[in-house]
């Protein structure tokens, strides 16, 4: 899977030397997921077709929890950490309603990884501790439904429903000691279709 997700970075700057050989429009800007989820976006082509750029940042963080002190004897404290990136990567053609409405339609290939790593141990160094691993990419497909509203012909608003498809790759790894290492490897596989409340991006761009 790796291999693909290098071939759509190759397929991706490709396309992106080839826009710019030939551009005669730019957008760029901010995109928004959930109203939470944020990334960055850049467009290049001409009034009626663009090539889409798209890098939207799912999550990322870390949590500690200590356990009150009457269970410190049975745990001491859990730590999430994790981390989501999402590479889309497409065209889109558009068509003017009036001088300000513009509607658009296209499609995206798409790459997204995803970890999470959870450790739960005790008080006593390793007498009691687990940590557990989950990886997942995603490789996909998405169509573009969606329209601009223009304001002053530079600052762009827009809206998009990204119906998908895609395929899913990933691992969790746990690892434990209770008196002696153990580990344990459970492969993901899978596939995903539809239409979520996720799969609709707002952007905000400037066009110059």
């Amino acid at each position: 899977m790796k291999k693909v997700f290098f071939t759509i970075l190759a397929v991706a700057f490709s396309l992106l030397v080839m826009a710019q050989e030939k551009t005669k429009q730019k957008e760029v800007g901010l995109s928004f997921s959930n109203l939470d989820e944020f990334g960055i976006t850049y467009k290049v082509g001409t009034q009626k077709a663009m090539w889409r750029f798209n890098t939207l940042l799912l999550t990322g963080g870390k949590t500690t929890m200590k356990y009150p002190e009457q269970y410190r004897q049975v745990r001491d404290e859990y730590t999430d950490k994790d981390f989501g990136l999402n590479l889309m990567v497409g065209r889109e053609f558009r068509k003017s309603i009036d001088d300000n409405f513009e509607f658009r339609y296209g499609f995206d290939l798409s790459f997204s990884n995803y970890k999470l790593t959870h450790e739960d141990k005790t008080m006593e160094d390793l007498h009691d501790w687990r940590k557990t691993v989950s990886k997942e990419s995603s490789y996909g497909f998405n169509l573009v439904f969606g329209f601009n509203y223009v304001f002053k012909n530079k600052l762009v608003v827009g809206v998009e429903a990204l119906p998908n498809v895609s395929i899913i790759d990933g691992e969790i790894k746990k690892s434990a000691y209770y008196g002696g290492f153990e580990t344990e490897k459970s492969d993901i596989s899978g596939s995903r279709y539809g239409l979520k409340n996720s799969s609709v991006l707002l952007t905000l761009a400037y066009r110059f």
